[in-house]
């Protein structure tokens, strides 16, 4: 037992011993490269603040605040460097201690030549005749200054600045250099001086060599047990973690939801490829970027994130919060579900899951569903009352255009009556075949067509309705003919209701632009697909907009902002467009006029 004690108690005194030359030697090695980037920075910082006030012709406060702290900085890792020397001198070995008093003795010279440039930098933009260069050591430094004290052009002198500069640079870094080197040679010393130590140790044993080795073997193997079973634990742990991460990895990435995570700070740190995909963003970028400048381009999204995240850090049991919103992704306004949920680690909130669900496709199907609905209960109704309206309309019709006819030229109050009568029932018939049409919705009978022709006829249909609202019509077709195969009529009343309607919106003197344009299969948007490519008709009015209610019940049933509106207008049109396969988008705000572009397949 006591040989063992004493083989354990050297063991340990060799350990010891090992372990406080290893942090001893560890301390100078960290120093020495704390040294050198000092150096490294401090120049850098130099060069900057030289670059900034010779192209910049002014002192940036960033600037002299940046070389100043890397001025300081410098002095400090100096003063690190002489506790060292003071406290080891008598452990350094002779070749260290001449490299460190070498980075000692030149500490003066290369905090002077810093602030050298910085003044002679100054001296030099203020025009000052008093500066006097410093004492600075090396030759070629002496020859430099002197040429530059001669006068130069300007081309020449920086020139002559920057190699003084390199100079330098070269001179300091390889002082700090050498000592590292140095360390590197005193590190082979170190691991020969700890395997004397053992041989000294080894040979003291010998003779208890038995007692030992089995006390060596039983501690080894015990060791090795505890070290085994340690190691296979960091494994197993390390395996669990790296499953539930890459099960949270695949959990993510099979999600049809746009997932955003982001912390106390507000940093992202997960995000998947669908929220990638929507807003048109990389991985790469996204990671460790504040989300507000992330999202700086969807600012609704970005201002709801931020509350949430105030009622997060405010509230110490916040609950997730929901809302609907529209978003601009993937170059279409659609529609989200948005679900924002605290992160908890344990007890401790830690930032936000934000999960966007897209529901533009649900709420479009929903919404069509309720239309339809409402058309079979319309046309069950409107089949009989338009019948029994229509033709006795038909009779009134004619009996009035009979008295218009018998009326005498001079009659011209009379004649007004009459003609408001026709307009009166010319509105009826509109409603009475609106009405019709809902009752008894047919296929296009699609022919072979030209549209820039067919918009010419409803223009001329129009010309009356324009002449009174004393607007124009602007026809910015594309160049040459379009052609598809269409339903005359049934575009007739779509082209006609979508004029009229801008023509009632638009003040007087204004104008009405009608624009066409051919749209090939790859360059279609917003989810509309057409093998052959499609033609697009916009019709555009500078009027006054519609509220963000009346945009989305634009296309209702009834729905009216209009004295005497039907509230199908719309809505027949957008069923035309629908029955030949196309979309119908409508872009207004209030006060800014509205968009409605139509998209017909080829």
């Amino acid at each position: 037992v006591n040989l063992g004690n004493y083989g354990a108690n050297r063991l340990e005194e060799l350990s010891r011993s090992a372990q406080v030359k290893t942090e001893d030697f560890g301390a100078r090695v960290q120093q020495a490269a704390a040294l050198r980037s000092a150096i490294e920075n401090s120049l850098a910082e130099t060069r900057s603040y030289r670059t900034a006030r010779e192209n910049l012709r002014v002192v940036i406060v960033s600037y002299n605040s940046r070389f100043n702290s890397a001025l300081q900085r410098l002095m400090d890792e100096f003063a690190k460097t002489k506790t060292i020397k003071t406290q080891r001198n008598d452990e350094l070995s002779a070749e260290e201690r001449k490299h460190i008093d070498y980075l000692l003795a030149h500490e003066t010279t290369m905090i002077d030549y810093l602030m050298d440039v910085r003044e002679r930098v100054n001296a030099e933009f203020k025009s000052d005749s008093t500066y006097t260069p410093r004492e600075i050591a090396t030759p070629q430094d002496a020859e430099i200054d002197a040429t530059l004290e001669r006068g130069t052009d300007p081309a020449t002198r920086h020139s002559l600045i920057e190699s003084r500069f390199l100079s330098t640079q070269n001179f300091l870094l390889s002082a700090a250099q050498a000592w590292e080197k140095q360390l590197g040679v005193e590190r082979q010393n170190l691991l020969a001086d700890v395997a004397t130590q053992q041989a000294i140790a080894a040979a003291e044993m010998r003779s208890r060599r038995f007692w030992t080795a089995l006390l060596g073997a039983l501690i080894a193997l015990t060791t090795y047990l505890v070290a085994r079973s340690q190691i296979k634990q960091i494994r197993k742990a390390e395996n669990e973690a790296q499953e539930a991460s890459s099960l949270t990895t695949s959990v993510l990435n099979s999600l049809r939801d746009g997932v955003l995570a982001i912390n106390e700070q507000g940093a992202v740190f997960s995000i998947n490829p669908v929220f990638e995909k929507d807003f048109r963003l990389t991985r790469k970028e996204c990671l460790h970027q504040d989300y507000r400048t992330l999202l700086a381009g969807l600012p609704v999204l970005r201002q709801i994130i931020e509350q949430a995240a105030q009622r997060i850090a405010s509230e110490p049991n916040a609950k997730r919060s929901a809302e609907r919103i529209e978003l601009k992704a993937d170059a279409e306004t659609r529609l989200f579900d948005l679900e924002i949920t605290p992160r908890k680690v344990g007890e401790d909130e830690r930032g936000s899951v934000i999960v966007l669900t897209d529901v533009t496709e649900i709420e479009r199907n929903r919404e069509e569903a309720e239309r339809n609905r409402a058309l079979s209960r319309i046309g069950q109704l409107t089949a009989q009352v338009g019948h029994e309206i229509y033709n006795p309309l038909g009779a009134i019709k004619l009996n009035a255009d009979l008295l218009e006819m018998q009326l005498p030229g001079e009659n011209g109050d009379a004649r007004q009556t009459v003609s408001r009568l026709k307009r009166a029932l010319e509105h009826l018939s509109t409603i009475v075949l609106d009405l019709r049409y809902l009752s008894r919705p047919r296929e296009p009978e699609r022919q072979a067509m030209e549209l820039h022709g067919l918009l010419d006829e409803v223009i001329e249909l129009a010309s009356e309705r324009l002449q009174r609202a004393q607007v124009t019509v602007n026809r910015a077709y594309a160049k040459g003919t379009l052609h598809g195969e269409f339903d005359p009529l049934q575009l007739r009343k779509v082209f006609l209701n979508l004029l009229i309607n801008a023509i009632e919106a638009s003040p007087q003197g204004s104008e009405v632009t009608l624009t066409t344009r051919a749209v090939k299969a790859n360059a279609l948007t917003k989810g509309f697909k057409a093998e052959r490519g499609a033609l697009a008709v916009s019709v555009v009015d500078h009027g006054s907009g519609m509220s963000a209610e009346t945009k989305r019940r634009v296309f209702e049933a009834f729905y009216s902002t209009k004295q005497h509106g039907t509230g199908l207008g719309m809505m027949i049109t957008h069923e035309i467009v629908k029955k030949h396969g196309g979309l119908i988008e409508v872009e207004s705000e209030e006060g800014k006029g509205t968009t409605v572009e139509v998209l017909l397949p080829l």
